[in-house]
C-alpha cells in the first residue's frame, strides 16, 4: 500500500506499535467513525453514513457525512512517461570503423618490397601502363575492380582519381604470388609516398574492393577501407547516385543486349 500523505504514515506506524488494527485505529483518530455496527454486527457507519446503514442495512442513507471527516489526500499525479528509446547511433559505428582503419595501416608491418616504375599513362580505374627495361607494359592493379567506363559517372571518376594521384610518377610495384594474368598483364600492387594507392581508391568510394585468389596479401585492410566507404556513403556509395551493377554484371547485361 502506497501512501501521499506522511501524517497518514506515521499515524499508522504508532498503531502498529500499540498492538492494534492499523486501519481501525486511524479512523477512530481522525474521526472518521466505526467500519460497522459492533452492537449488531452490521456493515456500515451509522454516525457517517459512510459504506451503509448500520441500521438499515442499506449501502448509504444520504446524509451528509459528520463535518469530522478529513478531506481525503489529493490525488496521486502520475510519473511522466519515459521517452522513447532513441534509434541506434552511427556514431559507435563509425568509430569503430574508424579504430579498425587506423589499427590496419597503423599496424606495424614489413615494409613493401618492390621495385621503382614510373606510370607512363592511365588506362583506366585499375589498369596502368609503366616503363621498365622491356619497355612499356600494362600493369592491372591487384585488390580492386572499377566501374567499367561506360557506367557513368564512376567509371570516368575512377580513371580521374587515379591519373591524379600516379601519372607521371615513380610508384612501388608490389608483387604477390601470382604476378601475371591471362591476358599477359602484370598484377601488382603500387605504392606512393608510403601509402596503398589501391587502399586510398577502395577507402574514398572509387572502386569496389576485391581480392582474388591467391593474390589476398592486402585483403584485410582493402576490406575495412570498403567498410568505412559505405558508412560515410562516398562514391559509388552515394546513396542518391550508387553504382547498381558490378562491372562484371554490367558488362554481362550490356553483351546480352548485344546479342538479343
Amino acid at each position: 500500500m502506497k501512501f501521499t500523505n506522511c501524517n497518514l504514515a506515521v499515524t499508522l506506524a504508532k498503531a502498529k506499535c500499540a498492538d492494534r488494527s492499523p486501519w481501525t485505529k486511524t479512523r477512530e483518530q481522525l474521526g472518521m467513525g466505526r467500519r460497522g455496527d459492533w452492537a449488531t454486527g452490521r456493515l456500515g457507519d451509522w454516525e457517517t453514513g459512510r459504506l451503509g446503514d448500520g441500521e438499515t442495512g442499506r449501502r448509504g442513507d444520504g446524509e451528509s457525512p459528520s463535518p469530522e471527516v478529513p478531506q481525503s489526500p489529493g490525488p496521486l499525479v502520475p510519473l511522466a512517461p519515459l521517452p522513447p528509446c532513441p534509434p541506434a547511433p552511427l556514431l559507435p559505428t563509425i568509430v569503430m570503423l574508424l579504430l579498425c582503419f587506423l589499427l590496419t595501416s597503423c599496424q606495424l608491418e614489413t615494409p613493401p618490397q618492390g621495385v621503382k616504375v614510373k606510370v607512363e599513362r592511365v588506362v583506366s580505374g585499375q589498369t596502368v601502363e609503366i616503363s621498365n627495361t622491356q619497355g612499356p607494359e600494362r600493369l592491372r592493379l591487384l585488390g580492386i575492380n572499377a566501374p567499367d567506363w561506360r557506367q557513368e559517372p564512376h567509371g570516368a571518376a575512377a580513371k580521374e582519381k587515379l591519373q591524379q594521384m600516379v601519372e607521371g610518377k615513380l610508384v612501388l610495384l608490389e608483387y604477390d604470388i601470382k604476378t601475371q594474368d591471362n591476358y599477359g598483364r602484370q598484377l601488382g600492387y603500387i605504392w606512393l609516398d608510403g601509402q596503398l594507392v589501391q587502399e586510398v581508391l577502395v577507402r574514398d568510394g572509387y572502386v569496389l574492393a576485391a581480392s582474388l585468389w591467391p593474390n589476398t596479401k592486402h585483403e584485410q585492410r582493402l576490406d575495412y577501407a570498403q567498410k568505412w566507404a559505405r558508412v560515410q556513403e562516398l562514391g559509388i556509395w552515394n546513396a542518391e547516385e550508387p553504382l547498381r551493377l558490378t562491372p562484371a554484371e554490367f558488362r554481362r547485361r550490356q553483351e546480352q543486349q548485344n546479342n538479343s
